[in-house]
């Protein structure tokens, strides 16, 4: 109902060239067109009136003169928003203020003040995308229970005093008769209530305490997304304690697939609403609710922020158009997809305008009248309303496609089977295995397993279900080969580790493909099948292959970690969660990589060391900002990488050696820098809920475990010219800054640098590293006939101890081999140099590199010492003992 007699034409115009308007410049209508009257309440009324009939008439007069743009839309959605906030906290104002005069006010025992009545805006308010014609939907709350007092202005004031409950539910009544009621001026906007916890039968208004216990004990699954398009209009200093409860009700903290189910039953009602309408009347279309409407463009944007919003936080904002980049973004929908539903949502939402235009109407019904139509057709700049039509259907065809695709209903019903044909389906699989009893018994003891009666009824649907479909996952990828049992044994007990977890079982229930990728990566490697069970959260990187196979980007992950760990200030724990949890997938990612034959096992070392590089830099970064002793924004310090890491040839486990240094003038540098390293160290290697990050070895410290935990420049350089064993030379040619102060890091190198290229004399060389060979070799026995490919003679450590034999012997005159470039580079370096014969450093790359690619493929099944038979690398042996001959003398 909209009176236009009540504004002028020039009001309209003004104002219409001023759209977006915010809050603020609604309130200063409000004041400019409150009229004079003995009776206050009814001045607050009629002045919201009136100024809604101004701007509904000034925004009319914008969007239809304007093309239907995403700017013109948001133009008209924020200011219709903006008039829905400033209009309640207006007549929440007055309310509360006229209620105050009469009963005293409700006392806040966290601020000492008056206690407000929160009001949260639910729905297309909480994202400032109201239609022209939308209803507001309300949730009321307030902090706690109590008994109004006499203001503190006032405090011998008399008051006919009221329970919180009671006074804030008359004040909410005053708003909503405020707001709702129809009189000779209109009406501001349609309050629904219906959203607040029990709904209509639920109290007006609800304590936090009473929304709390309701939220988590008794709420259902698709009220989350109810509460994810929520928003507190009239924030206070207390209301963080609101915000902090609804956060993990709506974004959990582990992914969570079973709101596809919620979403699906909330969909499938709305569908049958509009079948309902379609059968009563078959001409009208509901271009909200019906098939590739706005309703399902809002479902598919809202599933994956549910799903993924607790660990990608940028996900958690409120409107569709701003979370549909961020999808993209984040890799969970394809940009051409994103565009797709863009367009087709700005479409909709300026047709239901002008819908809604017609007649102030709260519908999204598309009228049947031509004559109607054609004004539609040309307010959305179409000649006719069959090109309009058409435009219409392509966008609606493209949604309905899309969503189908995040409701694959075929999952959920593959366990169809009669007893007797899943019996004879059972004998018939078991005959694609190499011992058909042995998976017989691993099939009764999974079935029979004793824990699955404490399963809910649907759990072990799909438990039962997966078990099968495993099975024939097993043989459908593999239809010609007699089976292992082992590998179904690893399919079984992955799915035993996550029975528990109904959200684990939905996702592979509801995503077929996903559970196909699973059997495929859990046979292929038995370390993969143990990482993935000891992190079933990693099950998400399976639902979008393209992601899964993408290059890593590490400054692009670096910049994406430090977002999240700043977000996640100040909770250390959390803190150390994400870094725990972003590390497990993209050790993830690399290993389906790998094991698809992207990767070499260099190529793969390089990642690795890159993605720990990543890791120990944001790490560091954010726990100096947590940590309350530092006295610099950004430490002094470096992080020097030993060992594997050094070298830059890390594997899936690789433990970390680490030494610490810094140069900072400050007196208290050195404890300050030992307790923050104790601290960092707490980060890496801490168990939390997330599991572990790293294994962290210190021992290459000066002095080794009796030294300092972090030392100066000085002090390291002092240590490495005055008193470092021979091996501390050895294990410095493998060394090099990877996180921290870059300068710091520059004066690492210039002094690893300065420390190899001393003199030495070749003798002296040979007889150390000959000695610390023997002690390895000794320490290291053989018992077998097979070829231990890292300590038998001939294989991967000869070949390092050459390498870093010819750097402490030739460096002085040959300064190309300080680089630390690995190990197959530096060989061809000291070919190159003359220090070898010609081909030698070729051949005894190939070997190195032959031997870390059999080493790397026997620890993806989990085999601790990497042996082979002797005649398979005779050629490797013999290149690496010339090579010891020409490099030690024998």
């Amino acid at each position: 109902m909209l009176d236009s007699g009540q504004v002028s034409p020039e009001d309209v115009r003004t104002l219409s060239a001023r759209l977006p308007l915010s809050p603020a410049d609604m309130v200063k209508l409000f004041s400019q067109y409150t009229p004079a009257h003995h009776d206050a309440e009814y001045a607050v009324g009629a002045a919201m009136r009136k100024v809604r009939a101004l701007t509904m008439l000034a925004m009319m007069e914008f969007d239809l003169t304007h093309a239907p743009t995403e700017s013109s839309l948001n133009a008209v959605t924020q200011t219709i928003s903006a008039l829905a906030d400033a209009s309640v906290v207006y007549a929440l104002e007055y309310s509360y203020q006229a209620l105050c005069d009469i009963h005293g006010e409700p006392r806040s025992e966290s601020t000492g003040g008056a206690m407000p009545l929160w009001v949260m805006g639910m729905g297309k308010l909480s994202g400032n995308e109201l239609n022209v014609s939308s209803d507001v939907d309300l949730v009321f709350v307030f902090e706690h229970e109590g008994e109004t007092v006499a203001p503190a202005a006032q405090p011998d004031k008399r008051i006919r005093a009221l329970s919180h409950s009671e006074f804030l539910e008359r004040v909410g009544k005053r708003v909503i008769k405020l707001l709702d009621d129809v009189n000779e001026h209109g009406f501001v906007f349609r309050v629904d209530m219906r959203l607040r916890p029990n709904g209509a039968s639920g109290a007006l208004c609800v304590s936090l305490n009473t929304l709390e216990k309701y939220l988590f004990t008794q709420a259902r699954a698709w009220e989350r997304f109810v509460w994810l398009k929520s928003r507190l209009i009239n924030p206070t200093n207390a209301s963080h304690f609101l915000e902090q409860m609804v956060q993990p009700f709506v974004f959990r903290r582990y992914l969570d697939y079973d709101a596809i189910d919620a979403l699906r039953d909330v969909h499938s009602k709305i569908r049958d609403k509009a079948h309902a309408r379609a059968v009563k009347n078959p001409e009208t279309q509901d271009i909200k609710i019906g098939s590739g409407g706005i309703r399902e463009i809002e479902f598919s944007v809202q599933l994956p922020q549910i799903i993924k919003g607790a660990r990608v936080p940028k996900l958690q904002q409120k409107a569709t158009l701003a979370v549909l980049p961020e999808l993209v973004n984040a890799g969970l929908m394809d940009g051409e997809i994103a565009e797709q539903l863009r367009a087709h949502y700005v479409f909709l939402r300026h047709f239901e305008h002008r819908i809604q235009y017609l007649n102030d109407a709260q519908t999204q019904q598309i009228p049947t009248e031509p004559d109607l139509r054609a004004r539609l057709a040309n307010a959305m700049c179409f000649s006719n309303y069959a090109e309009l039509e058409n435009q219409l259907q392509i966008g609606q065809k493209q949604v309905e496609q899309y969503f189908n695709t995040l409701f694959d209903y075929s999952g959920e019903s593959q366990n169809s089977n009669t007893d007797d044909s899943q019996n004879d389906e059972l004998a018939h699989l078991w005959t694609h295995f190499e011992s058909h009893q042995e998976v017989q018994d691993l099939y009764e003891q999974t079935r029979t397993n004793p824990r699955l009666s404490l399963l809910p009824e649907r759990s072990l649907t799909r438990y039962q279900q997966l078990t099968l479909s495993g099975a024939r996952t097993l043989v459908a990828q593999n239809p010609d080969t007699q089976l292992p049992t082992e590998w179904l044994r690893r399919v079984w007990n992955f799915l035993d580790a996550i029975s528990r977890r109904s959200s684990y079982l939905a996702l592979l229930v509801e995503f077929p493909k996903a559970m196909e990728r699973l059997v495929e990566l859990l046979t292929r490697s038995r370390w993969a099948a143990d990482y993935l069970t000891a992190h079933p959260i990693l099950l998400d990187e399976l639902l979008n292959i393209e992601q899964l196979h993408r290059a890593p980007d590490w400054p692009q992950l670096q910049n994406h970690l430090n977002d999240l760990l700043a977000h996640a200030a100040p909770d250390v724990e959390r803190q150390m969660d994400i870094l725990r949890e972003t590390h497990h997938s993209q050790i993830f990612r690399l290993l389906a990589q790998e094991l698809d034959g992207l990767w070499t096992v260099e190529q793969l070392a390089d990642h690795l060391s890159d993605l720990t590089d990543v890791m120990l830099q944001c790490a560091l970064t954010h726990c100096w900002n947590a940590f309350n002793k530092k006295h610099i924004d950004m430490p002094k310090l470096a992080i020097i990488a030993y060992g594997k890491l050094g070298g830059k040839e890390m594997g899936y486990a690789s433990d970390l050696d680490l030494v610490f240094i810094y140069d900072d003038p400050d007196p208290e540098a050195g404890m300050i820098y030992a307790r923050f390293a104790q601290r960092l160290d707490n980060w890496l290697t801490a168990p939390t809920g997330a599991g572990v990050l790293f294994e962290t070895d210190y021992r290459l410290r000066p002095n080794g475990d009796s030294g300092l935990m972090v030392v100066s420049t000085k002090m390291f350089e002092q240590y490495q010219r005055q008193s470092a064993w021979f091996w501390e030379f050895q294990a410095l040619t493998r060394a090099r800054f990877c996180a921290g102060d870059a300068s710091v890091g520059r004066w690492f190198e210039q002094c690893r640098r300065e420390i190899l290229a001393q003199p030495r004399e070749l003798d002296a060389v040979r007889y150390e590293i000959l000695e610390m060979r023997g002690k390895l070799q000794a320490g290291h026995p053989n018992p077998t006939e097979l070829f231990d490919l890292k300590y038998d003679v001939g294989g991967m450590v000869d070949i390092e101890f050459c390498v870093q034999a010819m750097v402490l012997s030739y460096s002085n005159i040959h300064p190309e081999l300080l680089d630390n470039k690995g190990n197959i580079a530096l060989l061809e370096r000291a070919e190159q140099a003359g220090l070898i014969s010609q081909g030698l450093g070729t051949r005894c790359g190939d070997a190195y590199r032959e031997y870390r690619h059999l080493q790397h493929m026997a620890r993806l099944q989990n085999v601790a010492k990497p042996r082979v038979e002797a005649e398979t690398v005779t050629q490797y042996v013999t290149a690496v003992n010339q090579l010891r001959v020409e490099v030690l003398g024998q």
